[in-house]
């Protein structure tokens, strides 16, 4: 019986505690380069031509982009995008 014992703990100190340390430590790493990330993609992006593109939206298009909540949607699914990105970056994991 203590060998079973010993085998599951085991078990559970390689696989689940270790791959929460490392999956830990991605996380902490992806959303402290993240603010990084964005701050150099948002260099290139001028406030003043998005402003003027979608001040030529009709009311029926700004109807649907509220109903789908494209405010909150559309940095969440970029921050995704950009963390996908950097994930694949790291050697051991992409």
């Amino acid at each position: 019986m203590p060998t079973l014992i010993w085998a599951v703990v085991s078990w559970l100190l390689r696989t689940v505690v270790l791959q929460f340390v490392v999956m830990g430590v991605v996380l902490v790493i992806v959303s402290k380069l993240m603010p990084i990330a964005l701050g150099y993609v948002a260099s290139f992006v001028s406030p003043g031509g998005l402003t003027a593109a979608f001040s030529g939206l009709p009311p029926s298009v700004w109807f649907f982009l509220d109903f789908f909540a494209l405010d909150v949607g559309l940095p969440l699914i970029l921050s995704a995008y950009v963390a996908r990105f950097l994930i694949r970056r790291i050697p051991f994991i992409g």
